[in-house]
């Protein structure tokens, strides 16, 4: 994994990592990790032997910490139930114990929950509290997720203006702060405000730095939606020899991607097609 620690390093014996400040440690650096690239399912041996060792050891702090792991890594294998078990245990431990910035993590996970079933209100209202939090607390990852969904809602809801002001923040913070996941998907959703917009040259601009630092994450999945938006937007401008290269290059792949990503491919090439006035594949594939 370039660029990154290798995760199996960050977990030793547990007879070496039994000490509360060796766990913390070691918890940090995994934290560091997670909110730089993200969480992937390679970090689920070390996310359970470190919530082995914290239960062993009886550190609320460490238990409440890798339950929030052990979420994450739930949604990633699509266990909801699991997810929502990992969610309520955790946020009840944190408020017994008085842990408030962990609290604070467990609600920014729920506003989440809110926006992507649709809850958009209730997903708007949780996150400007944990905003307020965040900002009580000096909390700058908090500060940038809470306005990252902040952004998603309003460009959900065209407040544009809105969006563009709360993604902008984003932007400062994750760039000071190398949360390049966060980063990258805030690009991703200027790329998609711009296009909507007609403003292509910073639609292009921003899906390209979404691309780029999906590259440096080696993310193929990532870098091949990045490479749809790209062309999506090409398409607007004419640029059809760019998007043909591109489209090209992303049919060698097409295991890697996203299946929502498929229709969109799928689209795109129907309407180079139509604008090559290759009529008879555009509609073959409109048809699709």
């Amino acid at each position: 994994m370039s660029n990154f620690v290798d995760i199996y390093q960050l977990v030793m014996p547990r007879t070496r990592i039994s000490s509360i400040e060796s766990l913390r440690e070691t918890i940090e650096k995994v934290e560091t990790r997670v909110q730089t690239a993200g969480y992937s399912l390679d970090l689920e041996p070390a996310i359970q032997e470190l919530y082995d060792a914290c239960t062993a050891s009886k550190w609320d702090e460490g238990i409440v910490r890798m339950m929030q792991c052990q979420l994450e890594i739930a949604l990633i294998k699509k266990e909801m139930l699991q997810a929502q078990d990992w969610y309520e245990r955790s946020l009840k431990l944190a408020e017994k114990k008085g842990l408030e910035q962990f609290v604070l993590s467990a609600r920014c996970w729920k506003a989440r929950t809110y926006i992507n079933q649709g809850n958009l209100r209730e997903g708007f209202l949780l996150a400007k509290e944990i905003l307020t939090d965040a900002e009580k607390w000096n909390n700058q990852f908090y500060i940038a997720n809470s306005k990252f969904y902040l952004g998603v809602v309003s460009q959900r809801y065209s407040v544009d203006d809105d969006a563009l002001t709360y993604f902008k923040d984003v932007i400062k913070i994750t760039r000071n702060n190398e949360h390049l996941k966060l980063e990258a998907s805030t690009f991703y959703y200027l790329s998609e405000l711009f296009l909507t917009r007609n403003e292509y040259a910073s639609a292009e601009k921003n899906a390209i730095e979404y691309t780029k630092i999906q590259t440096i994450l080696s993310k193929p999945s990532d870098i091949l939606r990045g490479n749809i938006r790209l062309a999506s937007i090409l398409l607007e401008t004419g640029k059809l020899e760019e998007v043909e290269a591109l489209l090209s290059s992303i049919s060698k792949s097409t295991d890697a991607l996203y299946s929502d990503d498929k229709g969109t491919l799928l689209l795109c090439n129907a309407k180079l097609a139509a604008r090559e006035k290759d009529f008879t594949e555009a509609k073959k594939l409109f048809a699709k």
